[in-house]
């Protein structure tokens, strides 16, 4: 018979680098807080073992808080999507006995969603405003955020102290109203007088530049999208043209009346802002003055004042809305 003769001995594939000893610390910890505990990983000495109990302390206090927080998140959700099964039942069965299309009653739930959510985050803004029992320091944090996100751009709340902001938004925030929109729904037309300031909350509207009798069709100027505010520009001694807003898509939009704007700026803490409402006018009628002298009136109607009336829904004007002119 044939002998084979003997290959060469095989050789044991080396063992691996150890792991570095932070990966084997964080490691241990993820068994630990997440109470799987492979064994794999144990304390060999008295130090180590108390501080394994330390850990295993720590472990059970963050795992519970973890569970507690998730279901309160999700008791919640269920809370909140109860409210809007319910304001939707009554849709449901109308819509129903009515056979509305398919692609109708989807942009009906749409919308109802849209709408609620807005009217929820609203709702929670005030409770938090008005809740006395939280510190004064507390509440003024609250309503400085509200001014960097959704009173940006009001012209006469620039340039003036951070807490008379903070407070002027939350007074503002009492007194406004929403209103919520479908898409190619008129938020404001060019036609209808600027008696109040209204500010997009969500969604976006597009600004049309109206079209006039023979003329070429209306043309979109901007888009206005969370912060912009609509109305009339002369707040901050700007001009304008006049100009239509349609709402894109699903949109709400905050609204203040001009008289509320001014009762609040009368009050003593917020001089500072009807002074900067004071500054807008004066400037405006001073610059509106010396076009009206060298014959190119300004594109207002006369009669504005911060009370309210004599101005329609203006686009302000800037250099790249004139180039599109």
């Amino acid at each position: 018979p044939v002998q084979l003769a003997p290959g060469p001995p095989r050789r044991r594939p080396a063992a691996p680098p150890p792991p570095p000893p932070q990966i084997v610390c964080y490691y241990f910890i993820f068994t630990v807080f997440c109470t799987v505990g492979f064994g794999d990983v144990y304390p060999v000495n008295t130090a180590e073992r108390l501080f394994c109990i330390a850990l295993f302390v720590a472990g059970v206090c963050v795992f519970s808080t973890i569970i507690a927080e998730t279901t309160d998140v999700l008791e919640e959700f269920k809370r909140e999507k109860g409210e809007m099964s319910r304001r939707m039942e009554n849709y449901q069965v109308l819509l129903a006995d009515c056979r509305v299309p398919v692609r109708l009653h989807l942009k009906i739930r749409e919308w109802l969603r849209f709408q609620f959510s807005q009217e929820r985050v609203e709702s929670k803004k005030r409770e938090a405003l008005s809740d006395y029992k939280l510190p004064e320091e507390f509440r003024l944090a609250i309503a400085k955020s509200l001014v960097d996100d959704l009173f940006a751009q009001i012209p006469f709340l620039t340039g003036v102290p951070d807490h008379v902001r903070g407070g002027f938004a939350a007074e503002l925030l009492f007194r406004s109203t929403m209103l919520f929109f479908t898409p190619g729904s008129i938020v404001a037309s060019h036609r209808e007088p600027a008696d109040r300031v209204m500010i997009v909350a969500a969604g976006s509207v597009d600004v049309f530049h109206p079209s006039r009798a023979g003329s070429q069709p209306a043309r979109r100027m901007r888009v206005f999208r969370r912060g912009a505010v609509i109305g009339d520009p002369r707040w901050g001694g700007t001009f304008g043209v006049e100009a239509d807003f349609v709402a894109r898509e699903n949109c709400s939009i905050v609204v203040f009346r001009v008289e509320d704007v001014a009762d609040i700026a009368s009050q003593l803490e917020f001089r500072p802002v009807e002074r900067k409402i004071d500054v807008g006018r004066l400037f405006w009628e001073e610059c509106a003055e010396e076009l009206a002298a060298e014959g190119d009136p300004p594109a207002f109607s006369p009669g504005w004042s911060p009370d309210g009336g004599g101005g329609h829904h203006h686009y302000r004007l800037t250099p790249s809305s004139v180039a599109s002119l």
